[in-house]
């Protein structure tokens, strides 16, 4: 059932309806392209899968494309998992300079807020024309979303991080801490590091995501905090890190299962500014097709515009150039 829902109940989307660029496509005119996906949406029970694209404007580069951290810092690597669980002199000096480059661009994080494209994916879900939404992105903006907009619990309920968190550490044996008290402890021990991150703070120089540090770097020592509960425990050797699916790492079962019922449930598959890139996201679309439910797939992306896949219908144009107009239309028509 579709809810009763207003626009002004999410705060600042009003304002960002009028703030969108339109960008045209040369296949299909913005308005044409709003009025595609307000007939896609209406009679709801539609799953959102969302990646990188929809935070253009918050200056978060993906990997991929030719504004990627790929493309633009040529030795970027990611960490991979194994590296970092690595308990050799190798794997320490991963770790520190994992945690090292995690701390300084944390705050970066932390403050970022929701574009017009989070804020109108949380009025669809709250209006019930979107039942749930998974996201590949690790960064809670679609949590941060609902939350400022005090949708109720089943919505934030019905998110699913498929790789996790960064707001959220772990460490080897289950232990978890809230990832600003862990900022603030890695702060409490690494004071020379804590004074240059608030020098950068002052001066608005923080790097920005996926920044790598500098070979000549300050010189300071970087020392990694121990798990608390585990040192109580006599555990000396826990490994800490982001809540997150680093690269060579399996996406827990349970979040697997969630992802497939919530496919098998609904009758539509919407695809926002993501790139079906890594396996089970891409089996996720898969098995949409299989089940012979529609998909639309907006904001494609470079690595699936050319997609010879004749089955998912593909809109070129930014989601932030659309979504807020299709709320729009679609409240605006359903309080009729």
């Amino acid at each position: 059932m579709l809810a009763k829902f207003s626009i002004s109940r999410v705060p600042h989307l009003a304002e960002e309806l009028t703030k969108s660029t339109v960008t045209t496509s040369n296949s299909i005119r913005v308005e044409d392209a709003v009025n595609r996906i307000v007939a896609f949406l209406q009679t709801g029970n539609v799953v959102a899968l969302t990646g990188a694209g929809v935070n253009v404007g918050l200056d978060t580069h993906g990997r991929r494309g030719s504004d990627g951290l790929y493309t633009m810092i040529p030795n970027f690597k990611s960490m991979l998992y194994r590296d970092l669980i690595d308990e050799s002199p190798r794997g320490r000096r991963i770790r520190k300079k994992y945690w090292l480059q995690s701390y300084l661009s944390y705050p970066f994080y932390r403050d970022a807020q929701p574009n017009a494209t989070h804020l109108a994916l949380t009025a669809l879900q709250h209006s019930g024309h979107i039942s749930k939404l998974i996201t590949q992105n690790v960064d809670g903006l679609h949590l941060k979303a609902a939350l400022s907009g005090n949708a109720p619990s089943s919505v934030v309920d019905n998110i699913i991080q498929l790789h996790g968190t960064l707001h959220s550490v772990r460490c080897a044996f289950g232990h978890s801490v809230d990832r600003q008290t862990f900022q603030d402890r890695i702060s409490i021990v690494n004071t020379e590091w804590a004074a240059h991150l608030g020098r950068m703070e002052r001066a608005g120089l923080l790097p920005r995501p996926g920044m790598m540090l500098s070979k000549t770097s300050l010189g300071y020592d970087f020392i990694v905090p121990k798990c608390p509960t585990c040192l109580e425990e006599d555990r000396m050797r826990s490994i800490q890190m982001t809540d997150v699916v680093h690269f060579g790492d399996s996406i827990p079962e349970t979040i697997k299962k969630q992802s497939l019922k919530a496919i098998e449930d609904a009758e539509r598959l919407l695809i926002v500014g993501a790139s079906p890139m890594t396996p089970f996201a891409r089996g996720l679309l898969n098995e949409a097709l299989s089940l012979r439910k529609p998909v639309l797939m907006v904001d494609v992306g470079p690595e699936n515009a050319d997609s010879q896949d004749a089955k998912v219908e593909k809109i070129e144009i930014p989601s932030r150039s659309l979504l807020p107009s299709v709320v729009e239309q679609l409240l605006s028509t359903h309080k009729h």
